[in-house]
């Protein structure tokens, strides 16, 4: 699987730089870019260690202690966003897990949950507010949870993006930060700060019970030793629900582009892999792909060769 994994991954990194074109917030280098941090609790020195993912290399920073506000201790530096495209953070004997680090990213909040999306001059979101809306998948009720930014006017002619969110019930609620979020809401927020890119963004909920088969395209066989635990596979179904249902719903209820340049699929794991799959067969729907840590390995090369081919 070695091979099919590089190409795959090649071709879903590229994805990452598809909106950075288009940001704000520097010095007048076009590769200087503030990046801004929020804690809780004062740190004596705070450093950001600025990451390149691809040759390793790395360069720390001391970041300057500005004003206080509404309680929090807030820190800034300056990084070339061309050069590092990950940052950590070390304060004391304490060092952050690496997040990412582009002209879409505004800044970052640094607690007792973790590392969280923040954006500069906005209330750090901790009740997400988000819309219900009913649907029907295998004679199931299925949750579909839409989350807008605040300026969203639904009389207004501006269009949003879309992104769809598999495990959408996971991906957009904060509620239990001991769980992880992927904190969606925050990240979008900051986007649309440093860009003209506005997105709305659409989470379709997963019951852990039937998980295993909705995000599980039928490929043909899947790997020898998966094949009794997968042997119901309706991925193909659910990429049709959400492509011919849930999406056109959508588009009927909410100012949203309709063409693939302004809408995504996302999903990690088996969302991953069933994101990859949906992105793949409707080009025409989706024009970029989330498919972050996908389980290709469900299949062997060979069907994974059949299937690109």
């Amino acid at each position: 699987m070695k091979n099919i994994k590089t190409a795959l991954s090649v071709i879903l990194s590229a994805s990452v730089f598809l909106f950075t074109g288009c940001a704000g917030n520097s010095t007048g280098d076009n590769n200087s870019h503030r990046l801004y941090v929020k804690m809780d609790f004062s740190a004596e020195e705070l450093k950001a260690t600025f990451v390149n993912s691809v040759s390793g290399e790395t360069k720390e920073t001391v970041m300057k202690k500005e004003d206080d506000g509404d309680g929090f201790h807030q820190y800034t530096c300056f990084g070339d966003a061309k050069k590092y495209n990950k940052v950590y953070f070390t304060y004391g004997n304490d060092k952050t897990d690496e997040v990412a680090f582009n002209k879409l990213v505004d800044g970052w909040y640094i607690s007792s949950y973790g590392v969280l999306p923040c954006t500069e001059g906005e209330e750090f979101i901790r009740d997400v507010e988000l819309t219900r809306l009913d649907f029907k998948f295998k004679d199931e009720q299925k949750d579909v949870f839409v989350w807008t930014p605040k300026d969203y006017d639904p009389d207004s002619e501006d269009k949003y993006s879309v992104i769809y969110l598999l495990d959408g019930d996971r991906d957009l609620s904060n509620e239990d930060y001991e769980e992880g979020t992927w904190g969606v809401p925050e990240s979008v927020t900051s986007a649309m700060k440093q860009s003209d890119f506005k997105a709305i963004a659409v989470g379709i909920a997963t019951r852990e019970s039937t998980r295993y088969r909705e995000l599980v395209p039928d490929l043909g066989d899947p790997a020898q030793e998966v094949a009794d635990e997968y042997d119901i596979r309706y991925g193909g179904d659910f990429c049709d629900f959400i492509v011919n249902t849930v999406a056109p719903t959508i588009e009927e209820k909410y100012n949203v582009y309709t063409d693939p340049a302004h809408n995504s699929i996302t999903g990690s794991s088996l969302g991953g892999l069933e994101s990859f799959y949906i992105g793949i067969e409707h080009p025409e729907k989706f024009g970029t792909i989330g498919a972050m840590s996908p389980s290709f390995w469900m299949y062997e090369e060979s069907t994974w060769e059949k299937y690109l081919r």
